[in-house]
């Protein structure tokens, strides 16, 4: 995607975010996987990873070509499909509805506002606990939500940017270990893995160098991701996580529920603090800064 044409989609997602009167891309990729999902019976273990590898093959292709065809279009359009990859503020509203329900002290809103954005179970998380939640989605949706959008539009426009939210889709609904999802989603969490290595190793650099401008710990940042961001079953996830929990000097990871099952999970930075209200306040911040950084550094290039 050319330079302004990419500088437009920025400055729309920017301006307008997602607009829930407005139809969006991830909606007609969770219609399609919720559809196959409800259609498929039971079935062997090869037979389910079979099922899944389709789906996810056949929904990236259509994506393609559903990107191709803006790409084609008019700017007018292939500037709205471009912005509706991004998820810049969307994420910062998301964040910023938790922050403020947290700073309010009303801790069921504050549980309500989370469960809108994390798979994991809400209902008895502490405030530190809803803190870590929205830390953790803030600092991997950078990366899947920002970073990896732009660099897919910067690379190969529309088409490349539809397929990867359709990927990202894919592993968000069904790219989980747990049952019933355990072998139909793991070719679309293999193909996430792929997906966003590049980008989170981008999003870890860009947390850094957003928190030395913001004057917190960029060191900090680095240090904890090289030492802690392996230990996440992510290949990936771990990377941005760990730098926040870093600039921010706070404690990330650990256990978490996912329909009543105890998921347990590596701790980042793991003798630091436990995280606060006032620290969603501050990784905004530093998200917003790494979210311009990368914009004009995919502009620029």
């Amino acid at each position: 995607m050319r330079r302004a044409h990419l500088a437009a989609a920025c400055a729309l997602d920017a301006v307008l975010g997602d607009p829930r009167a407005l139809p969006h891309p991830v909606q007609a990729f969770g219609a399609v996987i919720a559809y196959v999902d409800r259609r498929r019976g039971p079935a062997t273990p090869a037979v389910e990873f079979a099922t899944g590898g389709a789906l996810a093959a056949g929904l990236a292709a259509c994506a393609w070509f559903a990107g191709r065809a803006a790409d084609r279009g008019p700017i007018a359009l292939r500037t709205i499909v471009a912005a509706s990859t991004l998820a810049a503020r969307s994420l910062d509203d998301a964040v910023r509805a938790v922050e403020a329900a947290l700073l309010a002290h009303d801790l069921p809103a504050a549980r309500l506002c989370v469960a809108r954005i994390v798979g994991r179970d809400t209902g008895e998380l502490s405030a530190s606990d809803v803190a870590r939640a929205a830390l953790e989605t803030l600092a991997e949706s950078f990366c899947d939500g920002i970073v990896a959008p732009l660099l897919a539009l910067r690379l190969g426009g529309c088409a490349a940017a539809l397929a990867f939210k359709a990927i990202s889709t894919l592993d968000s609904t069904i790219g989980h270990i747990e049952a019933p999802h355990t072998f139909f989603g793991r070719a679309a969490a293999r193909a996430d893995d792929v997906a966003n290595y590049v980008p989170a190793r981008i999003a870890t650099l860009a947390i850094a160098a957003a928190a030395a401008l913001s004057g917190t710990g960029a060191r900090a940042a680095l240090r904890v991701a090289w030492a802690d961001a392996a230990s996440h079953r992510s290949p990936n996830a771990g990377w941005p996580e760990a730098a926040l929990a870093g600039a921010l000097g706070v404690r990330l990871g650990g256990d978490n529920r996912y329909a009543g099952v105890l998921v347990r999970g590596a701790a980042f930075n793991a003798g630091a603090r436990e995280p606060h209200a006032i620290d969603l306040t501050r990784a905004r911040r530093i998200v917003r800064v790494a979210a311009g950084l990368c914009a004009v550094a995919a502009c620029a290039s």
